[in-house]
């Protein structure tokens, strides 16, 4: 049973029905997993010490700028009475891919095709990459094209 919430989905009250005994297991886990998270102690910000507070938020904008720079960005602000997606999830995404590159220089080249964003998150359907020799000096980092 469905109550219809005004954006077309399920409203609170609805009852969850599920196509199969293992996804309704599943769900049931996952709520269990959550409300074990939800009851365990808040953690505290740890002191970290060498971080370089002002060089990360540096990168922090040159991952928006990026993420905000192509002419598909506009889709990301809600075109045409679209939701809005969070630029956030984009910007894990490059800011992972860029410590892969500078971790691992054997990755000579990462193609990710398409990366579906949406307001529940990002998602890469598909990937491809080649593995070689290193083609760069240690000490020199790579950049995002």
């Amino acid at each position: 049973m469905v109550v219809p919430a005004a954006d077309g989905g399920a409203a609170r009250g609805s009852v969850p029905s599920f196509g199969t005994p293992e996804r309704a297991v599943a769900a049931l886990a996952h709520a269990v997993r959550y409300g074990s998270w939800l009851t365990s102690p808040a953690g505290s910000v740890p002191d970290l010490p060498g971080i370089d507070a002002d060089a990360a938020r540096t990168l922090l904008a040159d991952a928006w700028e990026l993420i905000s720079a192509p002419r598909a960005a506009p889709l990301l602000d809600g075109y045409w009475g679209a939701r809005v997606i969070a630029r956030e999830p984009l910007i894990d995404l490059a800011l992972r891919l860029s410590t892969l590159a500078d971790d691992l220089p054997e990755v000579s080249a990462l193609e990710l095709r398409p990366v579906l964003a949406g307001p529940a998150g990002v998602e890469v359907t598909s990937g491809t990459g080649r593995i070689g020799p290193a083609l760069t000096q240690p000490h020199i980092k790579r950049r995002l094209h």
